[in-house]
């Protein structure tokens, strides 16, 4: 009894979702349709290739951070080499 009664909400709940889904893409098209422009301006590009691939650069591909600052680092924020004096050690275990 206690299993059917389960299934049976489950079942309900799987309903009512897909329910609220349809109506949510419903609302978001009509809204889309009567709120978005029917035609856009026709323009030619905005930038030359080059600098297009320096924005998508600039900007990071794929959500990832640029790989080169803004600004060079100033002399006196760079890391001094490495010797042997200065070597890393590994922690011990």
């Amino acid at each position: 009894m206690f299993v059917t009664a389960a299934r049976t909400a489950f079942v309900d709940g799987i309903h009512v979702a897909a329910i609220f889904g349809v109506a949510l893409a419903l609302i978001a098209s009509f809204l889309t349709r009567r709120f978005l422009p029917r035609h856009l301006a026709q323009t030619g590009a905005m930038h030359s290739p080059v600098e297009a691939l320096e924005n998508a650069a600039e900007f990071g591909i794929g959500g990832a951070m640029p790989v080169f600052p803004d600004e060079p680092r100033a002399p006196e924020h760079r890391r001094a080499p490495l010797t042997a004096d200065t070597q890393p050690t590994a922690p011990a275990s």
